[in-house]
């Protein structure tokens, strides 16, 4: 039962939070306790078109309760969500629309100001 708690509280958080209907990050979603930031992406637009640093290092999503965050290619479209208080290896740094990017897999980015980098 607590689980099933658990999981309700968690989804109604990412429904209120983002809407499944579009694939573009948006630009500022805000619902109770539940935010994140990513920059909107036009189209024909990359991560690769501004060029990319190869640096590595471990990135943590910031500790806020109840928030989710996205996960996108490197065309800015959402590939899932991921919770709080978690570490990722990075093993480049990308610039899109303005906003820094780290690279956790082999096509995923985390925008900047959904994590603290700790090394």
């Amino acid at each position: 039962m607590k689980r099933l708690l658990i999981s309700a509280l968690v989804l109604s958080g990412v429904v209120g939070a983002f809407s499944f209907g579009t694939t573009k990050a948006d630009a500022s979603n805000t619902t109770g306790t539940t935010t994140s930031s990513m920059s909107a992406v036009s189209a024909n637009n990359s991560i690769y078109d501004n060029g990319v640093q190869v640096k590595s290092g471990v990135v943590q999503t910031h500790n806020y309760y109840g928030t989710v965050y996205a996960l996108v290619d490197s065309n800015g479209n959402v590939s899932r969500y991921v919770g709080s208080n978690l570490k990722y290896k990075y093993d480049q740094i990308g610039f899109m629309n303005g906003e820094t990017y780290y690279r956790v897999s082999t096509n995923e980015w985390i925008a900047a100001s959904n994590v603290t980098v700790l090394s």
